[in-house]
C-alpha cells in the first residue's frame, strides 16, 4: 500500500504464480481476470499480454473492473491490431477445446494439475526451478507468456525430448536453453513430440448452436483435426477416434474414427463427421522440400493421392490431408 493509501495487487505476474501454486494445491479448474479486475483499465500491451495467458487456463474469462475490457466494444480505447490479436487468440482457444476437455477429465479423476510449472512435471530435471516463466497446459504444450513490461523475446527450458515450435514447425532437442522471439500476438508455444494433439477446427465460431447466420456454431460444423508428429505413437482420443504413427520404412498416419464413449453425453457431442491430419515433418528429411507422394493404404492395396487431395505448408513444415472415413496415409 503506497503512501496514497490505495492498496495495490500483484497484476499479471500474480496471476501467472497464482495458477501454478493453485494448480498443485487441488484447483485445477483457475483462472484470472484477463487484463485485471481492479484500478481501471490496464494499457493495451498489459491487455494482450495477460489474454497470451489466459487462453491457456482451464478458465479464459475477459475482467474488468468498472469498464468492460473487451476492445471490440464501441468506444474501446484499444486499437483495431488489439481486436485482430484477441479474434486469433480466442480461435485459438476454441481449437484446443477437446485437448482441454480431456486433460480436465484426467485432472478430476488423478488431482494432477491441468497448468504445471517444469519442475513439477519434470523434478529430476536441476535447471527446472530456475526457469519460472514458462509451464506446460496439459502434458503436450509448452507455453512462456511475457509478463514483463517491454519484453519482446525470451528465454526457457525446453525439457527432455522433441518440441516443435507452433508457429514455424522447427523442431528443437531437449532439454535445452533456448532464447526465441515474442512479439505481441505470437506467444513461444512448442508442442511435445509423440503427443496426439486433438484439435476443433479453426473455421468453427461457437461451440453451441447459434440463431446469427454468419455465426458457424458446432452443429454445423463437427469436424475434428489432429497434430502429430512423424514419431511412432498411438492414442485414443476423447472423441473415440484413434490415430497411430509409424515412422519405418515410411511414414504412416493410421486414423479410426471408432465412437465416443455411450455413457458419456458430452464426448458424445465431439463426434467428428471429419479428420483433418496435420503431420509435422520438423526433422525429417522431408521437412524442407516436403512429400513427394501420398498414399492411402488399403489392406495390401496402395493409392496415390492426387496433389489437389493434400497440401503442404512449408513455412510451418506440415502436411495436410482431410479424412472423411477411416483410412491409413503414407507419406514419401
Amino acid at each position: 500500500m503506497p503512501a496514497e493509501g490505495e492498496w495495490k495487487v500483484g497484476g499479471l505476474p500474480s496471476a501467472y504464480y497464482g495458477a501454478l501454486s493453485l494448480g498443485m494445491s487441488g484447483y485445477p479448474c483457475y483462472g484470472s481476470d484477463i487484463g485485471g479486475y481492479r484500478g481501471g483499465l490496464s494499457t493495451e500491451e498489459v491487455l494482450l499480454r495477460w489474454l497470451e495467458l489466459g487462453i491457456f487456463h482451464p478458465v479464459t474469462q475477459l475482467g474488468g473492473g468498472g469498464s468492460a475490457h473487451m476492445p471490440w466494444v464501441a468506444g474501446s480505447p484499444y486499437s483495431a491490431d488489439a481486436v485482430a490479436v484477441t479474434r486469433d487468440y480466442f480461435k485459438l482457444r476454441n481449437q484446443l477445446t477437446l485437448y482441454a476437455f480431456g486433460e480436465l477429465n484426467k485432472a478430476s479423476q488423478t488431482g494432477a494439475p491441468f497448468v504445471r510449472s517444469l519442475w513439477f512435471e519434470h523434478p529430476s530435471l536441476p535447471e527446472a526451478r530456475a526457469f519460472d516463466r514458462e509451464f506446460l497446459f496439459g502434458p503436450d504444450l509448452l507455453v512462456a507468456p511475457v509478463t514483463r513490461e517491454g519484453e519482446s523475446a525470451v528465454t526457457l527450458l525446453l525439457p527432455p525430448g522433441g518440441w516443435f515450435d507452433w508457429w514455424s514447425g522447427a523442431r528443437f532437442e531437449g532439454p535445452a536453453t533456448i532464447t526465441v522471439d515474442a512479439p505481441i500476438g505470437r506467444v513461444p508455444l512448442f508442442f511435445r513430440e509423440g503427443a496426439v494433439l486433438p484439435l476443433l477446427d479453426p473455421r468453427l465460431h461457437s461451440l453451441k448452436p447459434a440463431s446469427d447466420p454468419t455465426v458457424i456454431g458446432y452443429d454445423e460444423l463437427r469436424d475434428t483435426e489432429v497434430l502429430v508428429a512423424a514419431t511412432p505413437t498411438a492414442k485414443t482420443l476423447p472423441n473415440g477416434v484413434e490415430v497411430t504413427v509409424t515412422a519405418e520404412p515410411a511414414i504412416t498416419v493410421a486414423v479410426r474414427f471408432g465412437a465416443p464413449a455411450a455413457s458419456s453425453t458430452e464426448e458424445d457431442w465431439f463426434a467428428p463427421d471429419t479428420v483433418l491430419v496435420r503431420l509435422l515433418l520438423g526433422g525429417t528429411g522431408l521437412a524442407d522440400v516436403g512429400p513427394a507422394t501420398v498414399f492411402i493404404i488399403d489392406g495390401d492395396s496402395r493409392q496415390e493421392l492426387a496433389p489437389s487431395e493434400w497440401s503442404f505448408d512449408a513455412t510451418r513444415r506440415q502436411l495436410q490431408v482431410r479424412l472423411t472415413s477411416d483410412a491409413t496415409l503414407e507419406v514419401r
